[in-house]
């Protein structure tokens, strides 16, 4: 099933080795039934509380995506957005979960409990997200061109959409760079076919893979 896979994450004394140690997997029952297969990027909000996106329309089959009926293959492949104006019914979900350690049963034995709402949908492709050093956060919609800036209503974590920042190209997953306080998007030079440079659907760049820089000047609101 759909699940988030969560690890602990340690260093030898000089900081340089890095392990992952599984620890446990998120799998909410949303996830079940509205995001199977959909997931795609997350943003830690709190210690125990994330933002995830969902990057298509229709969840995919529980037995796979080559299972999926005519229907979601029609509204989730590319022949759908590339004949009709992209329906904007993806979302994002907040998250939040807490560990149960059952200590008598074995030291490691844990139960995790998790309740996920939508925080915020109208996305055509709600794709990567981000959080700055400031707490404001960023979520690409791959198909509308554009990266939103969103505002989180800490009393029921839901997302008020706040400004839309109109890019020259189809963007994938974004960054905040703590360094110079910017946000970085890879750009796609082809929508349909993001391996491939060139062809009808190409979109206008002067580099075929570029990145796009967003600098934080722009007033977002509060």
């Amino acid at each position: 099933g759909e699940r988030i896979e969560v690890f602990s994450v340690h260093t030898d004394l000089e900081g340089s080795f890095i392990s992952l140690i599984w620890k446990y997997s998120i799998d909410p029952p949303i996830f079940q039934t509205d995001a199977m297969g959909v997931l795609n990027d997350l943003v830690l909000v709190s210690p125990n509380g994330f933002f995830v996106t969902r990057y298509m329309n229709l969840a995919d089959s529980p037995a796979g995506r080559g299972h999926n009926s005519l229907k979601t293959r029609f509204f989730n492949d590319g022949l759908f957005t590339a004949l009709l104006p992209p329906l904007q019914t993806t979302e994002v979900y907040y998250c939040n979960f807490s560990e149960t350690h059952h200590s008598l049963r074995s030291p490691d034995a844990v139960s995790i409990h998790t309740e996920c709402h939508v925080a915020a949908g109208g996305f055509a492709m709600a794709n990567g997200i981000t959080i700055t050093d400031q707490g404001k956060i960023f979520v690409v919609d791959v198909l509308q061109l554009s990266v939103w800036a969103v505002a989180h209503n800490r009393t029921d974590n839901t997302l008020t959409k706040l400004k839309e920042i109109r890019l020259p190209n189809a963007v994938d997953n974004v960054e905040f760079d703590e360094d110079s306080g910017n946000i970085y998007m890879g750009a796609l030079p082809n929508l349909f076919h993001p391996t491939e440079v060139g062809g009808a659907l190409q979109m206008q760049t002067k580099e075929p893979y570029t990145v796009v820089n967003i600098m934080q000047t722009t007033k977002l609101g509060q």
